[in-house]
């Protein structure tokens, strides 16, 4: 599971047990840098967002996890207040996005577009990898080595993902009716 952010994605991985620890990041680096949704749109429905019919009298109806676990988000008035906070504070970065995205608008999301964004944002180039702990860094290194060896890391691969100043400010209090 990852934690989602309008400006970044976290992947956190775990565990006091070294092997069990590296078979994490292996499992891990697999999913975000190699992830079967970019290539099959099979998983991309599953994952995203299809139509499913349950009898031929009903209408279609739309299904996949994240549309769901969206579904579930917006259902919250919490949720949709902080949404509508973010949105009206900043109109014009990624920060008044939303990073799970709006169960009305998720069927618009194709899977090329999908495919387009993991390519250009979820690169080595526009990542950060942490690690701690007391197993041996060379090891760590060489793990992922394993993964990024792949890549181009020339300075033309890294994506614009610049977060630019929000320019619109405020100077006087809005009321919304």
């Amino acid at each position: 599971n990852a934690f989602t952010y309008p400006d970044r994605t976290c992947y956190v991985v775990a565990s006091q047990n070294t092997n069990d620890f590296y078979n994490l990041i292996n499992v891990y680096s697999d999913a975000v840098f190699f992830p079967r949704a970019v290539s099959d749109p099979m998983v991309h429905a599953q994952e995203g967002w299809h139509l499913e019919l349950e009898s031929k009298e009903d209408p279609l109806t739309y299904k996949g996890v994240v549309y769901n676990e969206m579904k579930g988000v917006y259902s919250s008035p919490d949720s949709l207040l902080g949404r509508e906070c973010q949105r009206s504070l900043f109109p014009d970065n990624t920060y008044g996005v939303d990073s799970g995205g709006d169960p009305v608008k998720i069927p618009d999301l194709s899977f090329e577009q999908f495919a387009e964004f993991h390519r250009k944002f979820y690169h080595p180039t526009n990542s950060r990898i942490y690690f701690s702990g007391d197993d041996d860094p060379l090891k760590r290194l060489e793990l992922m080595d394993t993964y990024l060896e792949e890549f181009n890391f020339n300075p033309q691969s890294k994506p614009d993902s610049e977060i630019v100043w929000q320019s619109k400010r405020y100077t006087e209090t809005l009321r919304q009716q």
